[in-house]
């Protein structure tokens, strides 16, 4: 019951976690602190298998997932931790979160509807937006413009608190550094945490999107 409520786990995570039990308590039973194993009495196949209402639940259409963003924004009041979301939620992934770090201003074409995805340079694949996408992004264009002025990226730069050690106390400042994987993770957090609601992965928002897209 435990392992078929774990709906975040993968099936192959919950696999592994049934083996390991498995083979722990066959030793249990080898050394004679247990009398048996109750693991094979288990169906394997049922434990592992995906529920689709618990799978449906973690898939956000697009109006759901703009009412969360919209929620987020309202309470923030800034839409820095949710343009991650957003950009990701289009399919803007990347290993590391690295297509979301490195977007840039002009990889949006609004005209044609699209975002370019390079790496080194080099065009890999484009992918569809929307109005409402574009609507958002041209907020965040005028939120941003601070930013903008020194960096062609849409995530711009993060703010790095560190001290400086001085006769009398200490005296904290900000310096700046690329946008990193951590960074964009912390600003999924803060977004969910606006509105307390449950963290939503890269995984749950990329394949929205492919489900979009499929449909």
């Amino acid at each position: 019951n435990i392992l078929r409520t774990k709906f975040v786990l993968s099936q192959s995570t919950r696999r592994s976690m049934i083996t390991f039990c498995n083979q722990y308590l066959d030793w249990g039973v080898s050394k004679g602190y247990i009398k048996d194993n109750p693991i094979h009495l288990v169906d394997k196949e049922i434990t592992t298998k995906t529920n689709s209402k618990v799978l449906r639940n973690k898939v956000m259409d697009l109006q759901e997932f703009y009412e969360f963003a919209d929620k987020s924004f309202q309470v923030s009041g800034t839409l820095k931790h949710i343009i991650p979301y957003i950009l990701c939620r289009y399919g803007v992934a990347g290993e590391g979160c690295s297509w979301i770090i490195n977007l840039t201003w002009e990889d949006i074409d609004k005209e044609k509807k699209v975002i370019y995805i390079r790496e080194d340079g080099q065009l890999i694949t484009k992918l569809p937006i929307d109005e409402e996408f574009i609507m958002w992004l041209d907020l965040w264009y005028e939120e941003s413009k601070p930013t903008r002025i020194t960096n062609k990226q849409i995530l711009g730069i993060q703010y790095v608190n560190y001290v400086m050690q001085k006769n009398i106390g200490e005296d904290t400042k900000s310096q700046t550094q690329q946008m990193t994987s951590a960074g964009i993770q912390n600003k999924f957090n803060l977004a969910c945490n606006a509105i307390n609601t449950r963290r939503k992965s890269v995984r749950e928002m990329v394949t929205s999107r492919q489900i979009d897209l499929l449909l």
